[in-house]
């Protein structure tokens, strides 16, 4: 019997990562990092500024692995996807330049749009 072709998502798909992907893959990345160096200057103290990094970097995760992961059963339709994607990636810039990371937080905003601009996700 032939076998049928996987798409990405489907468990023991083929892994091929593009110069797309790996920038998308990236921009993730430094998302978080972003996210828990902006927790960490938004907090008062040590403890707090642990806690709201975590918590930060902790909701994306959620978020994304909920409704934006290639293999999640809730996964979101593509335009709604891209939307979710973009209010992330606005939201850490947007606290990346409020916390004072704003080289950072400015280049974060251009790459990320560039790489939603390029992806066909």
């Amino acid at each position: 019997m032939p076998q049928r072709p996987t798409s990405p998502a489907e468990p023991g798909a083929e892994l091929r990562l593009s110069p797309a992907g790996l920038v998308a893959f990236a921009v993730e990345i430094a998302m978080l990092v972003l996210l828990a160096v902006a927790g960490w200057r938004l907090g008062g103290n040590a403890a707090l500024s642990v806690l709201v990094a975590v918590v930060l970097v902790a909701v994306a995760v959620v978020a994304w692995g909920w409704w934006l992961a290639p293999r999640s059963p809730r996964r979101l339709a593509r335009t709604p996807r891209i939307a979710a994607k973009a209010a992330l990636f606005a939201v850490t810039a947007v606290l990346a330049v409020a916390v004072g990371l704003v080289v950072p937080g400015l280049v974060f905003a251009v790459v990320a749009a560039a790489s939603l601009a390029w992806s066909r996700d």
